[in-house]
């Protein structure tokens, strides 16, 4: 009965029968070709069995063990679907075997899998997890084989490595086609390489994320609940034909959960999360990161970490244009986890992508805000349960702290005003005027920074103007991020300072000092332009400003943040020095000197009082000078900055350069024009999994992890190092030289004891990673990394390093730095007798260096790198900057 029913099933099966032998010559399809390989396996297995009858046997004594052996021929079969070892000529081999009956092999595969879905519907659901499970083994399995005969990569370390170099280096995926393809060419020919882009996008759909659609109308945003049946808005005074085109719109939500989890089991996360939350001690004197403001110490007090595992988390979002042609934009949330340490922190697979906004019109806050903030609330109340890289279980809670945003979309995240608008300002209760049609603050002698608003107040003003549909001093209604427990919504709000200083102040500062239409007023400089470009394109920036100054009269309208930042705090002193009016030129250090205190590794509460009078004086001049119709929003945000420092530290710790920086990383994640959104979803979860993927499947120590290290991380690599102690390294290759009389009595007064010959080194890395490199060894033109600070007896000294010099001396490497030390000028940059602004703490001039000023000091006794500013040809003196900290990197 069995041997007719499958005669009969291959002479109707013309599908099976048409693919089983394709015409050589005839073209087929990817698809098709697939399943050609997959049934040429399947029919040599078969043969084997039919020649020795035990596969009939097997059926006929014992069903189960038939289907079971099947299964796992099928699974492994699926196992290897992508498998390419079997060349193309071996569908002749089978079609010329010993077995005479091919169609009705065929047809007994058919048989046997209908014979086996029969028996797996009536087995119970734990038999049928196990076949899973048992499958899933057999896919991972199969990914552990090397990738052709005596390879020293398996298939999941190559997938991991492609994946890798194609997310480093930006390609779309036809470029990555080609690549496989290149690959494919240069391995031997029995080799498990992906023959095409689709086999290798399989292997890792196992990492798509759960994405969560929510649709609503276009026409009047209401929230379509069932999207596959509503057909119309039920929104009666709407009813919106739902199946037209644009008539329904959507954004997406990524949950938080699975994000968590994927950190957590990663290898050092959990450890590099205890040290630093346990590092992060209550400071009395000083504020150093964001865990030292008042709001985080408000949590401690509360209990909240009294868990370890608990952490907290900062919001941001902001729009991104993604089409020149269209209004088409991106309006991505991210959370970044407070408690890592800084530089961890912003790193693009630590940072969690809660759901993005795509369309050509902004988003409407109280759609785009409720599943992240129900989904906070929950994480906060309930937690959620998570597992380490070692098995064990925990609960994590997960606290909203604080969130940094620009002027419009603070205004739509709190539902307040936005900033031109009366009671415009987040922080305080100050109405503004109109002047010149333009929104101002004038400056409120009595009380600059107030009267401050409070987190019940703007809650209870919030149900007042639903109720009354208006809005109430300012707000609009409520937020959705007030239903997140112990989340303060002034306190916890940030005044950025990239967008408040350096977007706002600096660029109007630039426009009121160059632009023409200001000619006749006092500040103007607009004439004096060639001489500001030649002494500013003549600065040489260290390593750490990615930029090199660029032209102001015809790139002024481009310059970025980072430059903009580099001018305020380094430039603008020097080129401004004697071609801004004096009282301008005064004036305008009030403000370097009030954000580089608040920009400091650590922020002392001298600091904050300090900058605040600054900041007072600076605004309440600001009118006297420039006119009451400059006095905006931004300009009075600046009183503010000093009591954002107390709530939330230093101001880098909560700025948004790195969200800026993740919004131009989002742009590189798709290609083309068609499902965008779900392109960056899709490559932001595949980024996430990359560093667990990496860690099970790339052998530790190895070229491969080395290959991996190198796509994952910016910056140089291969330099040669030594190192002189558990802080300092010389890096570069040296070379023997001697050294003369006077450099080796130099040498002698520093406590050394040099031999005839030395090591001369290029660079010298110092223990907070900024690099000095000596002049004389120096090959670039445009930057200059010689200057240093370093202490002689009790005193801080400058100098430029000419020779980094190493020898051993008892058993020991010795290193030392031969310098030009720099004799300080009497000038005087800031003289403020009000605020007693001590400018010296960050700006220093000095006389040019001469060569008898030599001096030679210990590496040990260098205490940082400064930015040395030598416009010598156009001003009598040379300047020296502090970095204002050692964690913004460019």
């Amino acid at each position: 009965e069995l041997q007719s029913y499958l005669a009969v099933m291959a002479e109707r099966s013309q599908y099976n029968q048409r693919y089983a032998f394709p015409d050589p010559g005839r073209s087929a399809s990817r698809s098709t070709q697939y399943r050609n390989r997959k049934r040429a396996r399947e029919q040599r297995s078969t043969a084997v069995e039919s020649e020795t009858g035990s596969a009939v046997l097997s059926l006929e004594q014992d069903t189960d063990d038939t289907v079971g052996n099947v299964e796992e021929e099928i699974e492994g079969c699926d196992a290897l679907g992508s498998d390419r070892s079997i060349p193309l000529a071996m569908h002749s081999e089978s079609k010329n075997s010993s077995c005479d009956q091919p169609q009705l092999l065929e047809a007994e595969v058919l048989g046997f899998e209908n014979e086996c879905q029969s028996v797996l519907e009536d087995e119970d659901d734990c038999e049928q997890s196990e076949l899973i499970t048992n499958a899933g083994c057999s896919s991972y399995s199969s990914n552990d084989l090397p990738l052709y005969e005596g390879a020293p990569l398996t298939i999941s370390a190559s997938n991991v490595l492609i994946m890798q170099y194609k997310m480093r280096h930006k390609l779309t995926y036809e470029s990555l086609a080609d690549l496989l393809q290149l690959l494919k060419l240069h391995c031997p020919i029995r080799s498990n390489c992906h023959p095409s882009i689709y086999h290798f996008k399989k292997q890792f759909q196992s990492v798509a994320s759960s994405m969560k659609f929510h649709y609503f109308c276009s026409s009047c945003l209401q929230v379509v609940d069932e999207p596959q049946s509503s057909t119309v808005c039920t929104n009666s005074l709407c009813r919106s034909d739902l199946a037209e085109q644009g008539a329904r719109s959507s954004f997406i939500e990524v949950p938080i959960e699975p994000q968590l989890q994927t950190l957590y089991k990663r290898e050092g996360f959990c450890t590099t999360l205890y040290r630093h939350f346990h590092s992060r001690t209550s400071r009395q004197e000083s504020l150093g990161d964001i865990c030292d403001g008042s709001e985080y110490q408000r949590l401690v007090s509360l209990g909240f970490f009294s868990s370890p595992n608990n952490i907290s988390v900062t919001f941001n979002t902001d729009g991104i244009p993604v089409f020149r042609s269209s209004g088409f934009s991106f309006w991505p949330i991210y959370l970044c986890i407070n408690e890592l340490p800084y530089r961890m922190r912003i790193m693009k697979e630590n940072r969690i992508f809660a759901g993005i906004w795509y369309g050509c019109t902004k988003p409407d806050m109280s759609l785009f805000l409720k599943p992240v903030a129900m989904t906070l609330k929950r994480l906060y109340t309930e937690g959620v349960m998570l597992s380490s890289q070692r098995g064990e279980t925990m609960l994590c809670r997960v606290a909203l702290l604080c969130t940094t945003l620009d002027l419009p979309a603070r205004a739509a995240v709190l539902n307040f005003i936005q900033f031109n608008g009366y009671w415009g300002c987040c922080r305080c209760l100050q109405k503004g005027t109109r002047v010149e049609s333009t929104h101002t603050y004038p400056y409120i002698e009595d009380n600059p920074c107030g009267p401050p608003r409070s987190h019940k107040k703007s809650c209870e003003d919030a149900g007042i103007a639903m109720e009354k549909d208006t809005n109430v001093e300012g707000v609009k209604g409520p937020s959705w991020l007030s239903v997140v427990p112990c989340f303060d919504l002034i306190k916890g709000t940030s005044v950025d300072y990239m967008h408040c200083v350096l977007l706002g102040v600096c660029r109007l500062l630039l426009r009121l000092w160059l632009q023409s239409s200001n000619h006749q007023s006092l500040w103007y400089i607009g004439t004096r332009v060639p001489d500001l470009d030649a002494r500013l394109c003549s600065i040489q920036p260290p390593d750490e400003m990615q930029r090199t100054p660029r032209s102001m009269a015809s790139t002024l309208k481009f310059w970025k943040a980072h430059e903009l930042r580099a001018w305020l705090l380094h430039y603008s002193p020097v080129v401004l020095y004697g071609v801004l009016p004096d009282a301008y030129y005064q004036h305008h250090l009030l403000l370097v000197e009030a954000v580089f205190l608040l920009l400091q590794d650590e922020v002392h509460d001298r600091d904050i009082e300090q900058s605040l009078r600054l900041l007072q004086h600076y605004c309440f001049m600001f009118a006297p000078l420039y006119g009451k119709q400059h006095m905006t929003a931004n300009l009075h945000s600046l009183l503010h900055l000093p009591e954002v420092v107390r709530h939330l530290g230093p101001l880098w710790a909560h700025s948004c350069f790195p969200y800026e920086d993740a919004n131009g990383d989002l742009l590189t994640l798709f290609h083309g024009s068609h499902a965008v959104e779900k392109q960056i979803v899709e490559h932001i979860n595949t980024l996430q999994q990359l560093p667990s993927l990496a860690q099970s499947t790339l052998l530790p120590n190895s070229s491969q992890q080395g290959f991996y290290h190198k796509m994952t991380t910016k910056g140089t690599h291969g330099r040669k190092s030594q190192k002189i102690d558990e802080h300092l390294s010389v890096v570069g290759s040296p070379h023997y030289a001697e050294l003369c009389d006077s450099e080796k009595a130099l040498l002698l007064q520093a406590g050394g004891n040099p031999p005839t010959q030395v090591l001369l080194y290029p660079r010298l890395l110092l223990p907070n990673h900024r690099e000095l490199v000596a002049e004389t060894r120096s090959r670039s033109t445009k930057r200059n990394n010689s200057c240093l600070l370093y202490k002689s007896g009790e005193a801080h000294k400058y100098g430029v390093v000419q020779k980094i010099i190493s020898f051993w001396e008892s058993a020991t490497v010795k290193c030392f730095v031969l310098l030009k030390r720099l004799e300080p000028a009497s000038l005087e940059v800031c003289d403020d007798q009000l605020t007693h602004a001590n400018f010296k703490k960050h700006f220093v001039a000095f006389f040019p260096p001469r060569s008898e000023n030599q001096v030679a000091i210990s590496a040990t006794e260098i205490l940082d790198k400064c930015v040395y500013i030598n416009i010598a040809k156009y001003i009598e003196y040379v300047f020296v900057s502090h970095l204002p900290n050692t964690v913004e990197v460019e």
